[in-house]
C-alpha cells in the first residue's frame, strides 16, 4: 500500500479504523498470553490507537511504530497526555521522528524500512492490530520478516486479521486467511486460532457493503 494513501486518509480524517476503546480481542485474550508487566510490546502500524493506552496500564513499555507522524502526535495529545508540568519529549534520532513520555516511545517511521540498530528496545512481545491486513499481498512477507529481524527477542504476539470475500469489497483490510499467516510466520511461530467474530452483525458498513460475513480472527502466535 502506498503510503500516499494513508496519510491522505489521516488529511482527510478519514480513520475510522481508530477506535474509541480498546479493541475487545486485545481485552480478551492479551491476559492469557502470559506476558510479563515490565515487558516491552512492540504495535507495529500503530496509527494513535488507545489500545497502547491500554497496554501501557498494564505496566507494559510501549514501543509503536507509524510513519504518518500526525498519529504519534495525536496519540499523545489524545490517549496519553502528561500530568499538569509534564511534557511529551519530542525529537529526532537518526533522522527518525519521535514522540515519548510516561513509557510509551512511539517512532514516526516506516516499519517495513526499519533496520535493526534503529529499533531503541528490546520487544518481548508484539500486539499487531490490523497491521498485517493493512498491506497488500507483496509487502507482507516482507512485514512479517520484520518480526524477527527486529525483535530478536520476540517470543510471544497477538494478532487480529480478516476473513470475507475479497470479491465483494477490496481492502484494506485485506482478507488474510489462516493457511497465509501459518507461511508467513510459521518458520519462527506456531500460531494458535484463539477466536472468530463475524463483524457483519455490528457494522452498518458492511452490511451495506452487502457482505455476507465479515470474520475477525484473533491469533496467538508462539515463539518455536
Amino acid at each position: 500500500m502506498e503510503q500516499s494513501y494513508w496519510q491522505a486518509r489521516w488529511r482527510k480524517n478519514k480513520i475510522g479504523f481508530n477506535g474509541a476503546q480498546p479493541d475487545a480481542a486485545l481485552l480478551q485474550h492479551w491476559p492469557a498470553l502470559g506476558v510479563p508487566a515490565e515487558a516491552c510490546v512492540a504495535v507495529p502500524l500503530c496509527g494513535k490507537s488507545v489500545d497502547m493506552r491500554w497496554l501501557r496500564e498494564q505496566g507494559h513499555l510501549v514501543y509503536g511504530v507509524e510513519f504518518v507522524e500526525q498519529a504519534c502526535g495525536a496519540f499523545f495529545e489524545e490517549h496519553h497526555r502528561p500530568p499538569d508540568g509534564g511534557t511529551v519529549q519530542k525529537g529526532v534520532s537518526g533522522r527518525i521522528p519521535y514522540y515519548q513520555h510516561d513509557g510509551v516511545l512511539l517512532q514516526a517511521a516506516d516499519f517495513l524500512k526499519l533496520r535493526p540498530k534503529q529499533v531503541p528496545v528490546d520487544a518481548t512481545a508484539l500486539y499487531d492490530r490490523a497491521a498485517l491486513v493493512a498491506l497488500p499481498a507483496e509487502q507482507r512477507p516482507a512485514y512479517a520478516a520484520r518480526w524477527t529481524e527486529l525483535f530478536p527477542e520476540l517470543e510471544q504476539a497477538l494478532l487480529i486479521s480478516f476473513e470475507y470475500d475479497q470479491a465483494l469489497m477490496g481492502g484494506p483490510p485485506f482478507s488474510v486467511g489462516g493457511a497465509e499467516i501459518r507461511a508467513l510466520f510459521g518458520q519462527a511461530f506456531s500460531a494458535e486460532e484463539l477466536s472468530r467474530t463475524d463483524m457483519v452483525p455490528v457494522s452498518e458498513k458492511y452490511r451495506r457493503i452487502g457482505l455476507p460475513e465479515m470474520i475477525k480472527v484473533a491469533w496467538r502466535l508462539s515463539r518455536r
